[in-house]
């Protein structure tokens, strides 16, 4: 994913800035197969990117309704891992092949294509947004769930502790369940805000080119000195980073990565202190 990231920046993010700065797009300084491979790297990196979003949402709301399904599978086997990854690569490469056809004249002219158009926009735009509200949906109802299962259960202790208390085991009990749950219900606001984030920056992308519907058909800048242009710049370079942002963000919010990332930390540590104490 870090990979994805570093192709991401170092393609669109790069010519975006550029384009802000001078109004000279980078794809147009180079020849026809360079600009062809541009277009393919900052495309497949940003339908990847957006694609592994999705499919950490998938996750995280998978784990807040089923936890007891997820924890007892067995997490040592990298399969579920490498098929996720293997179908988000699919789907990033045969979206943009188009791009690498040269009967495509993809960098000298407004590119007009309805099927390459409805098959770029649903999987770029309908297929993830429509799987992120969904998920966004569902946390709101557990959320909602969880608020109103919390006041009836405090509104009983408040009653049992007038009467009479039950004993410390069972004190013991509800508040081991009332931290796990307090630890769902974090993960769940940090997928609430990120989806929200996500959500929000697509529909203005999406808003944007449903009234300029011409930059839909440019893989190349235009003329690049409106105001409208360093909008769609800005928008689009806001998408790279509401992207990168939400998706390290919910891989942190999950406690085994955590975990995993402490125990390698402390091994680099230990490994670069034994080093020194050798050398010594």
């Amino acid at each position: 994913m870090e990979f994805i990231n570093i192709i991401g920046c170092c393609t669109d993010l790069t010519r975006l800035i550029y384009l802000s700065m001078t109004s000279n797009d980078l794809r147009l300084l180079t020849n026809d197969w360079l600009c062809r491979i541009h277009i393919f790297l900052s495309f497949i990196s940003c339908d990847i990117s957006g694609w592994h979003f999705v499919c950490l949402c998938i996750e995280r709301c998978y784990i807040i309704l089923f936890p007891r399904n997820y924890y007892s599978i067995n997490r040592t086997s990298i399969k579920p891992a490498l098929i996720m990854i293997l179908f988000i690569y699919f789907i990033g490469i045969l979206s943009n092949l188009f791009l690498l056809i040269p009967n495509y004249p993809v960098c000298n002219e407004p590119f007009k294509s309805t099927l390459v158009n409805t098959i770029k926009f649903s999987i770029t735009f309908i297929i993830p947004g429509f799987t992120v509200i969904t998920s966004t949906v569902l946390m709101i109802v557990v959320l909602i769930h969880w608020k109103l299962k919390n006041i009836k259960s405090d509104f009983i202790n408040n009653n049992n502790n007038n009467n009479n208390t039950n004993g410390s085991n069972h004190h013991y009990n509800n508040t081991n369940n009332s931290n796990n749950t307090s630890a769902r219900i974090t993960v769940a606001k940090m997928m609430l805000i990120c989806a929200i984030l996500y959500l929000f920056i697509l529909f203005c992308l999406f808003v944007f080119g449903s009234i300029y519907d011409d930059y839909c058909c440019f893989l190349v800048a235009k003329t690049n000195y409106h105001w409208i242009d360093n909008l769609f710049n800005l928008l689009s370079i806001l998408y790279w980073f509401v992207l990168t942002i939400t998706s390290y963000v919910l891989m942190l919010g999950t406690i085994t990565v955590r975990h995993d990332i402490k125990t390698m930390l402390l091994i680099i540590w230990y490994n670069i202190w034994k080093r020194n104490s050798f050398i010594t």
